[in-house]
């Protein structure tokens, strides 16, 4: 439509880009904000339309594998055109790169805005959330020093190298990861992120079939401030991830919709929690 313009996101842009996260309810610190563009600068894009900041969307690569997050419009000029115009836009951007599939977790109800793109609907993206507990903490706080065999484990057990984000994650936030090992190796880990009034949990990717692996290391994080919110999102399909959320006390809330279009891409079972919504 006429009169709608996109352009790149960037630093000046995240006043704005946090206005519309917090209009959702969404709980970005600009912490997050900055991270993300940090990590993917030429993927974040903002819609003008009539010279007016209107919405936001932006897409994270990993290798063969592109993720479209952030989509946002304000409510005042939806049905205009700039979601589609934004979605246009990172489409390209994914598809230019040379990526195999394009995923996105759309939220319950605006699944028909993405199907008209191509997606379809794979499985639904479970949401859980606890207050924190006072827990033993069994498993080891991360260092620099394990950077290194977590973003390999990652890498072998995933299929995605995520190397980028999972470092940005921990320097960020030492004081919420943790590891845990025995004498073959790194066994599992979880980074997590705090936000203004809940911390996100995942990336938590284990050994397969290790189910108290998960436990341990969600344990051990709520120890950090048991009187924090905690949130994760795990895979439909991980029954198995789902159930330790469960025995944990977490309580589900309305799940998301994964889509996908181009080559599928099965997710590995070891991979307990995604990293964000807005991360993939």
């Amino acid at each position: 439509m006429d009169g709608i313009s996109i352009l790149r996101f960037a630093e000046d842009d995240l006043p704005f880009g946090k206005e519309l996260t917090d209009r959702e309810g969404w709980d970005r610190t600009v912490a997050i904000w900055k991270r993300m563009l940090r990590v993917e600068p030429n993927g974040f894009f903002k819609a003008k339309f009539a010279g007016k900041d209107v919405g936001i969307a932006a897409v994270l690569r990993y290798d063969r594998i592109a993720w479209i997050n952030s989509v946002i419009v304000l409510e005042e000029y939806r049905e205009k055109g700039v979601g589609r115009a934004l979605m246009k836009e990172c489409l390209s951007c994914a598809w230019d790169a040379g990526v195999e599939s394009v995923r996105l977790d759309s939220i319950a109800g605006i699944e028909s805005f993405y199907a008209k793109f191509g997606f379809t609907e794979e499985y639904p993206s479970l949401r859980f959330s606890r207050t924190g507990q006072n827990c033993s903490r069994d498993a080891d706080e991360m260092t620099e020093d394990d950077l290194a065999d977590v973003i390999s484990f990652d890498r072998l057990l995933t299929r995605m190298n995520r190397a980028k984000v999972l470092e940005s994650i921990f320097r960020d936030n030492p004081r919420w990861a943790f590891i845990l090992r025995d004498s073959e190796g790194v066994r599992g880990y979880l980074l997590s992120s705090p936000c203004d009034s809940r911390v996100d949990l995942g990336p938590c990717v284990c050994r397969p079939k290790d189910n108290t692996c998960p436990s341990i290391l969600i344990k051990s994080v709520m120890d950090v401030d048991p009187k924090m919110k905690y949130r994760i999102c795990v895979s439909g399909k991980n029954l198995a991830a789902a159930g330790v959320m469960r025995d944990l006390g977490f309580m589900e809330s309305v799940p998301a919709t994964r889509m996908s279009q181009g080559r599928r891409f099965v997710e590995s079972e070891s991979s307990y929690a995604m990293i964000s919504p807005a991360e993939g």
